[in-house]
């Protein structure tokens, strides 16, 4: 109990050490030991929360870039970005809201979205580096979610499944996380806080290096398809300066 009141007052300090102090004494405590390695977690990221909370405008603002090409706008209404429009001159062109980050401080993206309820499209997180024109995408596909790689913004490979049963749902929180190891990098999968599936290091190489990253929301549908989305808020966990 003291170690989680020092939390709340954000003594991070004092929540560590009471916490240490607990498992000293009982080295068997899973919840010391799995709340103290997420203080920890917390302590060395910040976290970038956009809300959106802003008056209507035909824009994201705020440092957001816009690729408008295909006919799918990007606005904000009622506090919310929205996409919405017709799909236009390319079956799937990629639509997307995207902002750059500094590769060496990015750890991982995470947004809450919801797909028009008569909307049959393809919606998710884009992250991408800019040097090698290499992207990643993880999205809700046929109502299952999966990850497919871009080059240019063009799809290169087949969706690989993350979830083999649909969804049923059209609104959900998806996150993409890297993960340093000691071969490679991989990119962590979430869907509604749960981890699903992982891009393994073998798909991995053009981002391993990236000075920057350009992260993300994006959607596509079927050529003439009508198709809207809502976010409703984009956080961006960065490392800390000073972090380890």
């Amino acid at each position: 109990a003291r170690a989680y009141l020092a939390y709340l007052r954000k003594d991070t300090q004092q929540a560590l050490d009471t916490f240490n102090e607990v498992i000293r004494i009982d080295s068997g405590n899973t919840y010391a030991r799995q709340t103290s390695s997420l203080i920890k977690k917390i302590a060395s990221q910040v976290i970038w929360d956009e809300l959106f909370a802003r008056p209507d405008r035909n824009e994201a603002g705020e440092g957001w870039e816009e690729n408008e090409s295909y006919g799918i706008e990007i606005f904000i209404k009622d506090k919310k970005l929205k996409f919405h429009g017709i799909q236009a001159l390319q079956d799937k062109g990629i639509t997307r809201l995207n902002r750059s980050v500094a590769g060496d401080v990015f750890l991982k993206i995470e947004a809450a979205v919801e797909i028009d309820p008569d909307a049959d499209a393809s919606v998710g997180l884009y992250l991408a580096n800019p040097d090698t024109k290499s992207g990643l995408l993880i999205a809700v596909v046929n109502n299952k979610l999966a990850y497919n790689m871009t080059r240019n913004d063009s799809l290169i490979d087949q969706w690989v499944w993350l979830t083999p049963k649909e969804l049923n749902q059209k609104s959900f929180v998806l996150g993409l996380e890297k993960n340093i190891l000691s071969n490679g990098l991989e990119f962590q999968c979430y869907l509604d806080g749960n981890l699903v599936g992982t891009v393994p290091v073998n798909k991995t190489a053009a981002f391993r290096s990236a000075k920057t990253y350009s992260v993300g929301v994006f959607g596509y549908a079927e050529l003439k398809k009508e198709w809207g989305l809502t976010v409703s808020s984009v956080k961006i966990f960065e490392k800390r300066q000073g972090g380890k």
